[in-house]
């Protein structure tokens, strides 16, 4: 295993994005964590070998994409307001209607159109899809992850998750802790308050009879971040074994699973 200091010094001086990083650290052999092979592994065991063991690339699901591209038109929304510019609700749809069909892109322009409209200017942007290397333990790898909006207000900090969806799902605030540690450690402050905002797609906001937004507070207490370390300890030694082994358990989650008829146990 490389060290911690090792892997962070390499992201210092790469000039790629985190995907692209994280794809070296995977043709050297480096190991890493993240939110997402926790995410994989408890979901189904059997999803994090076909992903990050066998490395099997499923056709990405259209939910996805559509998820995907409202990220970027909110990104676009919270750069323009860091370059103190004109937030455009507009320029943020160009790359989403170039993608999606009327239906769709009506439910990311519906969306990011709440967004839009509930932007605080007193709330300074810090980083948009902020990247990150963060240590946890002198027995884990590095943690690696994508914040999606940190925001500051005089000397206290906040970090915004986005979602979106056909429903309002329920939330890991393993994700935000995460976050919130790097926030803390990366711009050394004692304020950092966490949020998921869910973005429920809809035809029409006017007429929509259940909120469209929905926003979760996530309390990081003092044993948190203990306790996330000690999750991501216990995911850890699952991912090895599975690796070492190349044997995985199947849940039987299959309903929410990118790889469908790819896997050799889907129970659909």
């Amino acid at each position: 295993m490389k060290t911690t200091t090792e892997v962070i010094e390499k992201w210092k001086h790469w000039g790629g994005n985190l995907r692209s990083f994280t794809r070296m650290l995977e043709r050297e052999g480096t190991e890493y964590l993240s939110f997402s092979k926790v995410a994989a592994v408890e979901h189904c065991p059997q999803r994090y070998l076909l992903e990050y063991v066998e490395r099997v690339v499923p056709e990405e699901p259209f939910y996805f994409l559509k998820g995907r591209l409202m990220h970027e038109g909110a990104a676009s929304l919270h750069r323009a307001r860091m370059r103190r510019g004109r937030s455009s609700l507009k320029r943020a749809m160009r790359m989403v209607e170039r993608h999606l069909g009327y239906e769709d892109a009506t439910h990311v322009h519906n969306a990011l159109t709440l967004m839009h409209s509930r932007l605080e200017d007193d709330w300074e942007v810090v980083a948009v899809e902020e990247p990150f290397v963060l240590e946890l333990d002198p027995d884990l790898p590095v943690c690696i992850g994508v914040i999606d909006l940190v925001e500051r207000r005089g000397d206290a900090f906040r970090v915004i998750d986005h979602k979106s969806g056909r429903r309002f799902n329920a939330v890991d605030r393993l994700q935000l802790v995460l976050y919130r540690e790097h926030v803390r450690r990366h711009y050394d402050v004692d304020v950092c308050t966490a949020f998921f905002d869910q973005y429920r797609w809809v035809n029409n906001l006017s007429r929509a009879r259940k909120p469209a937004h929905h926003q979760t507070r996530v309390y990081c207490r003092e044993g948190s971040w203990p306790a996330a370390v000690r999750r991501l300890s216990t995911r850890y030694n699952q991912m090895r074994k599975i690796e070492e082994t190349g044997v995985a358990a199947a849940t039987g989650n299959c309903y929410a699973c990118w790889f469908g008829e790819l896997c050799p146990k889907v129970t659909y």
